[in-house]
């Protein structure tokens, strides 16, 4: 499938580029592990109240095949995370990539100090496989773990509907 995508070469550019990409769907095995990557200030920056800001961070490397996820629950006093910035054409999961840049929300305005955390995001490594052989594992799964009504109800379980 044809798609246009949008983006810039540097955070702060005036300019954007936008070209057509072929995309294919894929799916995607969540790995059983994760790890958190915090997010610190790495600049000294004002806030203000519901204006969002780009915030540069410490570098943080996210390894080939990783999936980043914010967490809401470890955040600065001031606002939250909404966002990171990728700086240039952004690429496939395989790829690893470096994030200096995030979007940030404030809640209340004020004084980002260097060194701050602003946040967290949880890691997670993904294994790639067509999205057929997706399917076919989730009905396998549908299938082994899917209880039969009628078995159910005659189980030994009675005590289960008692009152």
């Amino acid at each position: 499938m044809e798609v246009k995508i949008t983006y810039k070469n540097r955070v702060r550019d005036e300019s954007y580029i936008s070209e057509e990409v072929d995309v294919e769907e894929y799916g995607y095995f969540l790995g059983p592990g994760a790890y958190f990557e915090p997010f610190i200030c790495d600049e000294d920056t004002e806030v203000d109240v519901n204006s969002v800001r780009i915030i540069k961070v410490r570098e943080v490397e996210i390894p080939e095949n990783g999936i980043l996820t914010l967490l809401d629950r470890f955040r600065h006093a001031l606002g939250f995370l909404i966002a990171v910035v990728e700086e240039g054409k952004f690429e496939r999961i395989e790829s690893p990539r470096k994030i200096n840049h995030v979007v940030f929300l404030p809640l209340e305005s004020g004084k980002i100090k260097k060194g701050e955390l602003l946040g967290v995001g949880c890691v997670r490594i993904v294994v790639e496989k067509p999205k057929p052989v997706l399917l076919e594992k989730l009905q396998e799964f549908d299938r082994a773990v899917s209880i039969d009504p009628e078995v159910f109800i005659k189980s030994d379980w009675p005590y289960l509907w008692k009152k």
